[in-house]
């Protein structure tokens, strides 16, 4: 398997700027973050492997949107009354802006800013399309 060094890492990180946030998922039961991100055509998949802690924040309780009983009654982001399709992410996007990381014993402390989401993931691996990232 190819590993990204902690350059190549680095350069890569910079080549997401502004990349749209396509879809965040969790899979294998929590122990892994799958983020999915598009730009200029070309996609980009992140996956925090190993996960010992997930937490994100969105905009949902951000004054833009007025909600009652947890339905949005108004956005100034978007339609309420519209149903949006996968195509329609890019008329509400996430767009990534840092991700940063520190070491702490065998885990990595990841934390990212996408728009008007937060997550910070602790975790033991990192792979980008596939391949082991090479942190150290």
């Amino acid at each position: 398997m190819n590993d990204y060094f902690v350059n190549d890492f680095s350069v890569l990180i910079l080549e997401l700027s502004d990349a749209i946030l396509l879809d965040l998922s969790i899979r294998s039961l929590g122990d892994e973050l799958v983020l999915l991100f598009q730009k200029k055509g070309k996609k980009y998949e992140l996956v925090f492997s190993l996960c010992d802690h997930v937490e994100y924040t969105t905009d949902a309780s951000v004054a833009h949107y007025t909600k009652r009983d947890g339905c949005l009654l108004k956005s100034t982001r978007i339609d309420v009354g519209k149903i949006y399709k996968r195509d329609d992410l890019q008329k509400i996007p996430y767009y990534y802006h840092s991700i940063e990381y520190k070491k702490k014993d065998d885990m990595y402390c990841f934390t990212l800013d996408v728009s008007m989401m937060n997550i910070q993931v602790v975790c033991r691996d990192l792979y980008i399309n596939g391949m082991k990232v090479c942190l150290e």
